[in-house]
């Protein structure tokens, strides 16, 4: 059917109605109750839907959430599934800190278990849009569409379930409005910082979000954890950097090392225990054992930043037996460098020197590199 118009009349334009001029990225279901100095921050919401983002807004905050977590900034000490090991590492948190927090999305099915196990309960729940989710999960071939979006919605609605019955308090974000520009980021932290009464000054308001890369955009450590590890065809002459190797006993006399278990790590450290320079070469003569797939179990790079060496602070660049050049960058703060396989058990033989850099060198691409899109932060949202 079509109508007719006016010949003598300009057609107007359609005009929205109803329109809501504010458009939120947060929500406070219950509201946080005055006085309470020591609680515990648990982030629900589905994997790849944004949980990883509010942890790490949370660590930038200075939220204690765990020691030994990387860019999804998830504490491997709350993957598990047994309530009795649960409510022991809790308690173990609580005498660290009075404020803590942890994110795993599965752990979406024992909300019962946790609304009486933590210490004054704070829940922040990101949202985002279910078919970005399972875009995510497909990008990553994990899973179908149809069964990304089931378990999707069975995760949100077990957390809709408890919000309607929980008197603790709840902060609602929308994904996609907080990573949707400066003032959504902005908004999305600020929101974070009143709901815990945490104070959020302009150096770590600037900090917080910088944990916010954009939809989809890939996640981020913590600025003083920060390492890039580019692999190059070529290095250029530059003065020879000492490294101490600390763990002298793992190589044999004809100057293999094998690797059977994870825990052993070919680590060095600088003279006096200065941390590793913000840049530097390394070049690595490399080995590997008859029968070793270079490019299925490659060389790690380690980074010492908290007293530990741990697969979220490692690199795993391109490898090749024979020489091979790396341009590190750290943010400054490493305490130690170190190498182990992807895999045991695993023989390498390994030779390393570092060197120098200069301003110059950062123009990695006259040196033949493998291209990146790695953010690097700014050092000075960097914390000691």
């Amino acid at each position: 059917m079509s109508f007719p118009l006016d010949q003598d009349k300009k057609p107007e334009r359609n005009k929205p109605l109803l329109a809501t001029p504010l458009k939120r990225c947060s929500l406070v279901l219950n509201p946080p109750r005055l006085g309470e100095q020591k609680k515990t921050v648990m982030v629900l919401g589905v994997e790849r839907g944004g949980t990883s983002m509010v942890a790490g807004i949370l660590r930038a905050l200075g939220v204690n959430m765990g020691d030994r977590v990387g860019f999804n900034h998830e504490d491997a000490q709350f993957i598990v599934e047994d309530t009795a090991v649960l409510g022991r590492r809790i308690q173990a948190r609580n005498k660290q800190a009075d404020v803590w927090g942890f994110k795993v999305p599965k752990l979406v099915q024992y909300l019962d278990f946790f609304e009486g196990a933590l210490r004054n309960p704070h829940y922040i729940i990101v949202y985002r849009n279910l078919l970005a989710v399972a875009d995510s999960w497909q990008q990553r071939g994990a899973g179908s569409v149809v069964n990304t979006l089931d378990r999707t919605l069975d995760y949100y609605n077990r957390i809709i379930q408890h919000s309607k019955h929980t008197r603790r308090p709840v902060l609602m974000l929308n994904y996609e409005r907080a990573v949707s520009s400066d003032a959504g980021k902005e908004e999305a932290v600020r929101a974070i910082g009143e709901f815990l009464g945490l104070d959020v000054g302009e150096d770590m308001l600037n900090r917080a979000m910088a944990m916010i890369t954009g939809d989809g955009a890939g996640y981020v450590n913590l600025p003083e954890h920060f390492f890039a590890v580019t692999a190059t065809q070529q290095m250029p002459e530059r003065r020879a950097l000492e490294l101490q190797l600390q763990t002298p006993e793992l190589i044999s006399p004809d100057g293999w090392i094998d690797f059977d278990v994870f825990k052993k790590k070919l680590t060095f450290v600088r003279p006096d225990h200065v941390p590793l320079p913000r840049t530097f070469w390394l070049r690595v003569d490399l080995d590997a054992g008859r029968g070793i797939d270079l490019s299925i179990c490659p060389l790690r790079i380690y980074f010492d930043y908290i007293g530990a060496l741990f697969p979220a602070h490692c690199a795993r660049p391109p490898v090749k037996r024979g020489t091979n050049f790396f341009l590190v960058e750290t943010s400054g703060m490493a305490k130690a460098l170190a190498f182990g396989p992807l895999q045991v058990p695993t023989r390498f033989n390994i030779r390393a020197q570092a060197f120098d850099a200069t301003t110059e060198d950062e123009n990695m691409s006259a040196y033949g590199a493998i291209a990146d899109n790695l953010s690097r932060p700014d050092p000075s949202l960097a914390t000691r």
